[in-house]
């Protein structure tokens, strides 16, 4: 339901019955061939939070519907709705739309007016008009608070690392739309989760070559570049000779620049040598990454 409605970046709408139904067999090609939903990485290489892979189950269910006529189930109106947790903390702050001459990169300061410092444990975007919004990539001062492109669910942080947000701070927005920006077509809802004091993250930039870590820190996400179609590869390659894959795209996808959260901080001991390959030499990668203490979960 974040992508295909009838204003969302997938340019179909299944948000019913009959309109799902219509196109059951090309539902069925695109789950087959693992083009829906989308996710560039290959897959058994590293495990990321953020994964929106199908399981085999799910694989199996969908094409035994298309394959049996795509029945109409039973009707969710008449089933008693289940039980809700309640939702936690946030804070809401509006993201205003942008001129329509700033061109298809905006750039937006956001004051959020907070009294004293604040920590996020995880946040949402929902934007205004998803069809016409490639990516916004949101930041506090120099530290980054993550990107988000179109289908990305909420973001929540590891255990033990949060963002700081300090009282009377910014919260800035870089959006690049599909086309230039119309009038009142931007903007949308930043959702913050206020959680607990930690290790803060930070962002790296890594080149299309070997990097070497001078410290003990932990890698909480990395975004991926190469040119559309070229592969790229980023290990990492500890002091104790163990080598782990931290992201691996077959086919590079620039319009679709996804972010991969690790589901636990990956430990980058000091020594690591990070190699980023790619089947182009203009290839890249932004690293997320915090000060790995002794006592955090990664160490142990």
């Amino acid at each position: 339901m974040q992508c295909h409605t009838a204003d969302g970046p997938g340019h179909l709408p299944l948000q019913t019955y009959e309109q799902s139904r219509a196109w059951a067999r090309q539902i069925k090609d695109e789950v087959l061939e693992r083009r829906m939903p989308p996710w560039p990485a290959a897959t058994g290489f590293a495990d990321y939070a953020n994964d929106r892979t199908l399981t085999p189950i799910e694989m199996e269910l969908l094409t035994a519907w298309a394959d049996g006529g795509a029945p109409l189930g039973t009707n969710p109106v008449a089933s008693p709705p289940p039980a809700v947790a309640a939702a936690p903390a946030t804070i809401t702050i509006a993201v205003p739309p942008d001129d329509p001459s700033s061109g298809p990169v905006a750039r937006l300061a956001i004051p959020t007016r907070f009294r004293s410092t604040t920590w996020i444990a995880g946040w949402a975007f929902r934007p205004r008009n998803a069809a016409v919004v490639q990516r916004v990539i949101f930041s506090i001062g120099n530290a980054p608070l993550g990107s988000w492109v179109p289908g990305d669910a909420a973001v929540t942080y590891p255990t033990g690392v949060s963002q700081r947000l300090p009282a009377g701070g910014m919260v800035t927005a870089e959006v690049r739309y599909t086309k230039a920006p119309e009038a009142g077509m931007g903007g949308g809802v930043l959702t913050l989760y206020p959680g607990r004091a930690g290790a803060v993250p930070r962002m790296r930039t890594l080149a299309c070559a070997a990097t070497r870590i001078d410290r003990d820190v932990q890698a909480v996400a990395i975004t991926p570049s190469a040119p559309a179609g070229e592969s790229i590869e980023i290990l990492a390659r500890r002091p104790d000779t163990t080598v782990q894959p931290l992201s691996v795209v077959l086919r590079s996808q620039p319009a679709y620049p996804v972010t991969y959260r690790f589901r636990r901080p990956v430990a980058l001991p000091r020594g690591t040598i990070l190699d980023v390959w790619s089947s182009s030499a203009d290839c890249g990668a932004a690293l997320e990454l915090t000060d790995r203490t002794p006592g955090s979960a990664a160490a142990r």
